[in-house]
């Protein structure tokens, strides 16, 4: 069967002062034979994505991005992918929806 699982990863500046952490949700595509499996398999996908670099402002410094969890896993119910297949879904409270549709703004809240 195939899951699309929904992975949280942090982006944590090493530095001092501190700078807020960066928040990735990613969403994979698992093929497993059961949700159990499927979520083991996420975990170990969101582990193997930690990774570390420098970045230069607002100085020099170390930013380490660390799987935190599987949020979700959701099974795919189709045995043939197309166009308009639904990958993935989940209900969003007010709040949720309100920040998934405020830009991004990089110079505001985050200095990389």
């Amino acid at each position: 069967m195939w899951y699309a699982a929904s992975l949280f990863m942090k982006g944590i500046h090493i530095v001092d002062p501190p700078i807020k952490p960066l928040w990735e949700e990613s969403i994979v595509l698992i093929e497993a034979p059961d949700d159990l499996r499927a979520t083991e398999k996420a975990g170990e996908i969101g582990r193997s994505k930690e990774h570390s670099y420098y970045v230069d402002k607002p100085s020099r410094h170390e930013m380490r991005w660390e799987f935190i969890q599987v949020e979700r896993v959701y099974e795919i119910d189709s045995s043939t992918f197309s166009a308009g297949l639904e990958l993935f879904s989940r209900f969003l409270r007010d709040s949720e929806a309100e920040s998934l549709l405020t830009p991004f703004d990089d110079d505001k809240d985050v200095t990389l």
